[in-house]
């Protein structure tokens, strides 16, 4: 059976959520680490990378949503 393109929106929103999470705590790491501040500086810009793909992939689980009547 093949994803459906609400599922697929959902799955996105779901991995980019866990990805955000699991960089937030890497970054909790690097900077209790006085040798780590650049590599968590570098992280601190992947991370604003990752939210804005969060927050597109959030739209577009809304959009989804939308078409379907489900908001």
């Amino acid at each position: 059976m093949t994803e459906d393109a609400l599922a697929r929106a959902q799955r996105h929103v779901w991995e980019a959520e866990r990805h955000v999470a699991h960089l937030v705590r890497i970054i909790e790491e690097l900077e209790r680490s006085p040798v780590h501040g650049s590599a968590a500086a570098t992280a601190r810009k992947v991370l604003g990378t990752l939210q804005e793909s969060l927050r597109l992939a959030r739209e577009h689980l809304s959009m989804e949503r939308r078409e379907r009547g489900l908001e």
